[in-house]
């Protein structure tokens, strides 16, 4: 195998470094710790789920579970009967998903977004719908002022 030339410039001012002949040329090596790794480890770490969010997914689960019973006891039930099984089969799939919110997830969505259209109105910023439903429940918010994003003024939303 033939070496390869190749140049490498690492300098703003025009030096050139790295000018050998080397095997490995067009190899990237990572050393260090860089301010952009860490900014772009950090973006990728979700955020805590808020109360909301768990008991979204708990009442999913429940009604999950709700659904399964109700259907195998239509299915045995059905089956006792002497009715056919391939039959019985197709009806409580059927009844599955009709038994099935599908448009829940679209209902929460249109009225978080309706709090957050609200909330805009009154020049609040919101990151994030499911932090409506914490922010609606808050009875006492306390604040240490610095004037840093603001412009050293408070205002009453």
């Amino acid at each position: 195998m033939s070496d390869v030339k190749t140049t490498y410039k690492f300098s703003m001012d025009g030096n050139k470094c790295g000018q050998r002949k080397r095997k490995s040329a067009g190899s990237i090596y990572r050393k260090g710790n860089g301010i952009r790794e860490n900014i772009s480890e950090k973006l990728k770490l979700r955020p805590p789920e808020t109360e909301f969010e768990r008991d979204i997914t708990s009442f999913g689960h429940f009604l999950m579970e709700v659904t399964l019973l109700i259907v195998m006891t239509i299915f045995a039930i059905n089956v006792y009967l002497q009715h056919p099984i391939l039959d019985s089969f197709l009806f409580s799939l059927t009844l599955t998903f009709g038994l099935i919110p599908q448009v829940l997830p679209a209902i929460i969505n249109i009225n978080l977004s309706r709090g957050a259209r609200e909330m805009a109105q009154k020049k609040v910023i919101v990151r994030r719908l499911a932090s409506i439903e914490n922010l609606g429940s808050t009875n006492m918010l306390c604040s240490n002022k610095t004037g840093t994003l603001t412009s050293s003024s408070r205002f009453r939303a």
